[in-house]
């Protein structure tokens, strides 16, 4: 809700409240996912990564989401190295140019008023390259992020493990309702006893 609230306007942040948000707010909208799974064996964990996996990624809405995302950037990837090669040429052009403007000064006396410009241009085609080079890097990371529909950060543990506490093993809560079961039955045994001992009188 924070990132939402820094990225839109005022106006809609006061029409659009942390309850809305979190009620627009959907399973697949979570950036991570974490599965919890409960069974009788403990050795079945590994066989189930690969099932969940391909549920998910033979899904036909999340083949065409990586397959657009994917065009994306790989687009936005060749954009990014044209310019970086034409901003490189155009950087070798402008050398070239200041290289000669420098072997004619030389050959004369000259004022250049017009020098700071010269260093401003430089400077600036200078941080064009490097702000190429930065979007490139991010690029690549995100890449890394979303060419794949689901990108695993912890698989099963290959042994599962006891689950500890009452209300959560089922032989504690078997153990449990069956010592409830006979209390009650012993309870009815009672009160059946008494009824006919009441009857009796």
């Amino acid at each position: 809700y924070n990132e939402f609230v820094t990225q839109v306007d005022t106006t809609t942040v006061k029409s659009y409240d942390f309850e809305s948000f979190k009620a627009a707010f959907g399973v697949k909208d979570y950036k991570y996912q974490n599965i919890h799974v409960v069974a009788e064996k403990n050795n079945v964990f590994t066989k189930l990564d690969d099932i969940i996996i391909n549920s998910v990624v033979n899904n036909n809405y999340f083949k065409r989401v990586k397959e657009l995302t994917n065009k994306n950037l790989d687009r936005t990837d060749s954009v990014y190295v044209q310019n970086l090669a034409q901003l490189d040429s155009l950087r070798k052009v402008y050398m070239t140019v200041l290289v000669e403007e420098a072997k004619k000064q030389s050959s004369g006396t000259s004022i250049d008023l017009g020098g700071k410009n010269e260093v401003s241009k430089e400077s600036e085609l200078f941080n064009n390259i490097r702000k190429i080079n930065s979007d490139l890097k991010e690029l690549t990371e995100e890449k890394s992020k979303k060419y794949e529909v689901i990108n695993v950060i912890s698989n099963f543990q290959p042994i599962g493990y006891k689950v500890k506490g009452i209300t959560k093993n089922y032989i504690s809560l078997l153990g449990i309702a069956g010592a409830f079961l006979t209390i009650l039955i012993l309870l009815l045994i009672k009160l059946n006893t008494y009824l006919d001992n009441y009857k009796k009188e």
